[in-house]
């Protein structure tokens, strides 16, 4: 009996190390849907985050706990894998996962569903957002060689204001099964899913927003730095002068200085954007003539403040308004710095030499 036994305990023993072998060897991989992301991702262009680490990959995916006004919300397509939840790299894993969106709230912002493909070097992640532990599993899975993924894609749409929106809503998800495919280059099978709900949520503002964390923060007291082509939604944390400095304060920048310095005293908040875009008539009006545009989106301040410009061998400055050269009220020009007094950040361009408007 003891034999008897001993010999059914080997042999259950050697099917169980057979089960394991099988299923590690992936011919008998069984994919299911399971969820998506449990947060909300973006990618970004490499820049300085939190002041202190350097992220050099024009694939990097964010998760800051917000989506940007103009940019794409993106959710990881998660199945599970004999019991192991895994991110969908292969195309037949999504080749007949079909979505279904509803939203609750912020159905204006939002532009479409669809899937995508999408290419990921590195990752980082905040950590009281829900989705770090999916950005850790995503870590570890592109350090075993996997670049691309399949997401969840959520445009939303361009539309600014200093205040914040939300996108609350639903995915129901369904998915044919196939028992004839290959995923990673062995044969498996892709179970049914049928109306699996998926919860999203996410908050929308603009990038650089004064209920941002870090560098994008814009909750404005003493001296801030401004960064070319950004959207900021400021508001104002004291009831005095504030400096806005942009240009050369930059690491390593070869840009121009300047600041606008202005009394906030019960100042609301504003949307501000700055970007040095030429215009091409002036320009071209003006040949041989070194020139360097400011321009920003005509946002007012309650009081007028001090705008100063530094440019190597400066002779003029203008404002443009409509394409058109306008002198600027109170301008001074002394070691090539421009000095004026203005309530209203409009349009500049700055010269070594006078300009003449282009013709009509």
């Amino acid at each position: 009996m003891k034999k008897f036994l001993a010999i059914v305990l080997a042999v259950a023993m050697m099917l169980s190390l057979a089960a394991v072998s099988f299923a590690s060897n992936g011919s008998n991989n069984t994919y299911t849907f399971k969820r998506i992301g449990a947060d909300a991702w973006h990618f970004d262009e490499a820049r300085y985050y939190g002041g202190l680490v350097p992220y050099g990959s024009d694939y990097m995916m964010m998760n800051n706990g917000y989506i940007s006004y103009g940019a794409v919300a993106y959710y990881p397509i998660i199945f599970d894998c004999n019991g192991t939840e895994v991110f969908a790299t292969d195309s037949d894993l999504v080749e007949k996962l079909k979505i279904k969106a509803e939203f609750e709230t912020g159905e204006h912002l939002v532009g479409g569903v669809e899937i995508v493909k999408k290419r990921v070097d590195s990752v980082t992640f905040t950590v009281q957002n829900a989705g770090a532990a999916d950005a850790m599993a995503l870590n570890e899975a592109i350090a075993e060689g996997e670049k691309y993924f399949y997401f969840v894609k959520i445009p939303v749409n361009p539309y600014i204001t200093t205040g914040e929106d939300d996108v609350i809503g639903t995915l129901t998800v369904n998915q044919k099964d196939n028992d004839d495919v290959v995923i990673n280059g062995v044969k498996a099978a892709i179970a049914e899913a049928d109306d699996v709900e998926c919860p999203v949520e996410f908050n929308v503002h603009t990038e650089r927003h004064y209920n941002s964390t870090g560098l994008s923060a814009a909750l404005i007291e003493g001296n801030f730095p401004l960064e070319y082509d950004k959207v900021y939604a400021l508001k104002f944390n004291n009831d005095d002068e504030v400096e806005l400095d942009f240009g050369g304060f930059l690491l390593g920048s070869e840009r121009n200085e300047g600041t606008f310095t202005v009394d906030v005293s019960g100042q609301g908040k504003v949307i501000l954007m700055l970007n040095t875009t030429a215009d091409e008539a002036i320009a071209a009006a003006n040949p041989g003539v070194k020139m360097m545009f400011v321009n920003f989106n005509n946002v007012k301040f309650n009081r007028a403040g001090e705008f100063r410009y530094e440019m190597e061998d400066m002779a003029a400055a203008y404002r443009v308004v409509n394409g058109q050269l306008l002198p600027i009220a109170g301008l001074e020009i002394e070691d090539d710095e421009a000095v004026f007094n203005t309530s209203t950040l409009g349009s500049y361009v700055f010269a070594d030499a006078e300009l003449v408007n282009p013709v009509a």
